[in-house]
């Protein structure tokens, strides 16, 4: 929930928040490098934008940086259907974040697991 006033008195709280971000220390735990490799003969990338998947034709793998947080799983699939379906409501997004949800979890006839999407997990340099 957005903080009440935040535009009172010239923005106050709003020039309280900037100044903290600001000051703040990066920590390096909040920067993670993520390669993605998919199966050569059947794995395919997609991205999504303006509510349509396309495929990254020629891709089989990206090694980016990832901020703070990375997921494969049914929490991913609810947040790329979410940005598929995407309003410019507030109210109406956390609608279709709730029924990508439900129906994401309550989809029973199938069940897909983590090991049909990951082959492996690695950390550091070995």
């Amino acid at each position: 929930k957005n903080p009440s006033k935040i535009l009172n008195k010239e923005c106050a709280v709003l020039r309280k928040l900037v100044n903290l971000w600001a000051k703040a220390k990066p920590r390096p735990h909040d920067v993670w490098k993520v390669v993605i490799q998919v199966d050569e003969e059947e794995g395919k990338i997609l991205r999504v934008a303006d509510k349509a998947e396309s495929e990254m034709q020629g891709t089989k793998m990206l090694d980016l940086p990832m901020i703070n947080y990375f997921s494969v799983g049914q929490e991913s699939k609810v947040g790329l259907n979410f940005d598929k379906n995407r309003t410019k409501s507030q109210s109406c997004n956390l609608c279709v974040y709730a029924w990508q949800g439900m129906s994401t979890e309550l989809a029973c006839t199938s069940i897909q697991h983590v090991t049909e999407m990951v082959s492996g997990m690695y950390m550091g340099n070995d």
